[in-house]
């Protein structure tokens, strides 16, 4: 089985990719991820993933790191909270 290198620099490429939303602690430890398809649209993965999160770890408070391109307005309304 051949591993498979993606771009990180939002280019087109031949290559299957995935869209990953990561949990980590305050220490930085990676608790929990969720997987999307590629090519969706990765402004549509972010709210999903926060809601599972919160819902399964009984969030109150966390921090969204994030680029700015999965930010448009619907996602920033989670910042007001």
């Amino acid at each position: 089985m051949q591993g498979l290198c993606c771009s990180f620099a939002g280019g087109k490429t031949s290559e299957s990719q995935i869209v990953l939303g990561l949990l980590v602690s305050r220490d930085g430890y990676p608790l929990s991820y969720c997987i999307f398809n590629g090519s969706q649209y990765e402004g549509y993965t972010m709210l999903p993933i926060i809601d599972d999160f919160i819902q399964r770890f009984s969030l109150d408070d966390f921090v969204v790191v994030a680029k700015v391109e999965i930010m448009p307005p619907k996602n920033r309304k989670i910042q007001k909270g």
